[in-house]
This record gives structure tokens, C-alpha cells and sequence, in this order.
């Protein structure tokens, strides 16, 4: 009678079923790494190329930048002659012409905020003893040209911003007067109609109003007989300037501040004695009233306006 050990029938059982499920697992875990495998080669970046390319430096420099062209003029044309304004108002300017016993070409100055001022006034036609002077119509007809410029009035609610504009077109009226066609010999300027040459025409040379506390400030030499400065160095070091035209003293028009906390920083600067200091600057309202002549509220804006020229010549 044979005895069955089952004690040793059932580990070798256990023992070959073991050895199954090892030789499986490890077939399979082989099978699940050749597959990540290949699906990283698929999807990784080919690392010999940069990722970011940039541009060389010697590349960049030679990078243009494009130049705004000047504008061509305007050409107003009117049954007498061409008329020619600078392209630079184009946005602002219209021009109405209106005929009848005299022809008219009414210039004017329409700003985005809304406002719209009269210029002046060419005129053709009319009496030939008190026009600025004569041209030669395509007729052939000698023509009287007379010109119409008031003084523009303002008041607290134009900003300086329209100020400056409705003027300096205003001024214009020069580069109008150059080109028109007047007959030699016939020129006239016997009519009387406010002289729009208000601002000098270059700025001649600076004019130093600075101080040798931190660095030398320089002002366009123009507005010499108008500018006054002032030098405070009670507690932070400022220059004031201020505009007296006509009778009105002391305009403030900004105030240059060496460090503090006062109005808004610009840039810092290296002073006299080698130090860094801070620039500041606080720019004031302008305010007229009827006391005010155009000429007068011109001068002290543009004044104004050269803190800009101050500012670009600083250190």
C-alpha cells in the first residue's frame, strides 16, 4: 500500500504555481517598459536644437526704425488761386468758402475735444487800397486779397493743450501769406490785422538758469526777456520759473525740485559733487481771463511747454 505525503504533494503545489505567476509578472512588466520606452523616444524634443531661438545682437542693431514723414502741405483750391496750409493741422483744419459779391475762405480750427475756433479770413476781392495785396486770377483778372485775423478770445475753460493748437494755427497764417501768388510791385501790407509772428523763430542760444548747488539747468534763450527763475533752498533744493508778459508778473509756470517728495519724479541725475539726486517737477494750471491778450496767453503757454527742451538737456 502506497502512503500519498501530502504534506509534501501539496507544497510542490504551492511551489509550481509560484513559479507560473513569477515567470508571468515578469513577462509582462517587460513587455510595459519597452512600451514606455518607445512612447517617450516618440515624444521627447530633440534636445540638439535650442528650444528658443533669439536674435543676435548684431542682428538687432541693424533693426530700422521707421521715421514719421513729414505731411505734404494742404492745398485749398479756390476759383483765384491754390491756397497752402501746413499738413501737420490737417486733423484740426477746415475750411469753408462761401461766394458772393466777395469770395471767401473761412479757416478753422476743429478740435477733438469738441471746440471750434475761427482763424482768419482770406478775402478776394473788395477794395485794392487797403488789401494786404493783389494776385493774378487764372482769368487774368487782377484781384484784391485782403486778409481778416482777430485777436481769439479764451476763457477758464479752454485747456492749454487747446490753447496751444488754436494758435500756433492761428500763426499759420504766415506760411498761407508766403505762398500766395501776389503780383510783383503790388504788394501792400497797409491793412492793419494783428501781427501773428508772436513766437520767435529759433530758439538762439541757451540761457542758464541753474544753479551750481547740483547741476546747471538751461532754457531756450527766446523767452529771456520774459523769464524769471527763483532758487529756494530752505528745506528742499527748487527752482522756480515763472513768465512776466505785459502786466502780468510772475506766472508760475513749474517748479524743479533736487530731491523730496514733491510734485512727479522724472529721473535721477549725477550732480556737481558727484552725488545721485532725484528730479522732480510740478507743472501749474494756467488760468486767463479777459485781461489777457492771444499774444500774451501764447507766450506763457509755450513757455511753459519748454520744460520739455529743459528736461531733454539735463545732465
Amino acid at each position: 500500500m502506497i502512503r500519498l505525503n501530502i504534506k509534501r504533494i501539496v507544497t510542490a503545489a504551492l511551489l509550481l504555481v509560484l513559479t507560473i505567476l513569477v515567470v508571468f509578472v515578469l513577462s509582462g512588466c517587460k513587455k510595459s517598459v519597452s512600451e514606455t520606452a518607445n512612447v517617450s523616444a516618440t515624444m521627447a524634443p530633440d534636445v540638439s536644437e535650442p528650444l528658443i531661438t533669439e536674435t543676435p545682437v548684431d542682428e538687432m542693431s541693424e533693426i530700422e526704425v521707421p521715421v514719421a514723414a513729414e505731411k505734404e502741405d494742404i492745398q485749398i483750391e479756390t476759383p483765384y488761386c491754390t491756397l497752402y496750409y501746413p499738413g501737420e493741422w490737417e486733423p484740426f483744419l477746415q475750411v469753408e468758402q462761401t461766394a458772393g459779391e466777395l469770395y471767401k475762405a473761412t479757416f478753422r480750427a476743429c478740435l477733438d475735444t469738441g471746440r471750434e475756433q475761427d482763424l482768419f479770413l482770406i478775402v478776394f476781392g473788395g477794395d485794392a487800397v487797403s488789401a494786404y495785396g493783389s494776385i493774378m486770377s487764372e482769368q487774368g483778372e487782377t484781384v484784391p486779397v485782403s486778409i481778416v485775423c482777430d485777436d481769439i478770445a479764451v476763457d477758464e475753460s479752454w485747456t492749454e493743450n487747446e490753447i496751444y493748437i488754436v494758435f500756433a494755427m492761428q500763426e499759420a497764417l504766415n506760411d498761407v501769406l508766403a505762398r500766395l501768388p501776389l503780383i510783383e510791385g503790388e504788394e501792400s501790407r497797409s491793412q492793419e490785422y494783428p501781427d501773428v509772428e508772436v513766437l520767435p523763430t529759433d530758439n538762439g542760444e541757451e540761457v542758464s538758469t541753474g544753479t551750481e548747488e547740483h547741476i546747471e539747468l538751461v532754457f531756450p534763450a527766446r523767452w529771456e526777456e520774459y523769464l524769471i527763475t527763483k532758487v529756494n533752498e530752505d528745506d528742499i533744493y527748487n527752482v522756480g520759473y515763472y513768465a512776466s508778459v505785459g502786466e502780468h508778473e510772475e506766472i508760475l509756470l513749474f517748479t524743479i525740485y533736487f530731491g523730496g517728495e514733491e510734485g512727479m519724479s522724472v529721473q535721477t541725475i549725477t550732480d556737481l559733487n558727484g552725488e545721485d539726486v532725484e528730479i522732480r517737477i510740478d507743472i501749474y494750471d494756467l488760468k486767463f481771463d479777459e485781461s489777457w491778450s492771444a499774444d500774451e496767453q501764447l507766450i506763457v503757454v509755450a513757455m511753459q511747454e519748454d520744460l520739455n527742451y529743459l528736461l531733454s538737456n539735463l545732465g
